[in-house]
């Protein structure tokens, strides 16, 4: 499961375009970007969390 290294908070969005891939922070008093490696990326996506949030 996915938790924002910033705040702590464990809900967020994932984000892909072609220059940048993470997870987008939902607590409102963080809102920050988590940039993702290839290897932290496959590891989150075994999460039924960071699958639900990329729909």
């Amino acid at each position: 499961m996915w938790t924002c290294p910033y705040c702590g908070n464990s809900g967020g969005v994932g984000f892909v375009d072609p220059n940048l891939k993470g997870m987008l922070c939902m607590h409102p008093n963080c809102g920050r970007f988590d940039e993702m490696t290839e290897g932290r990326i496959e590891l989150l996506m075994r999460s039924d969390l960071y699958e639900q949030s990329l729909v």
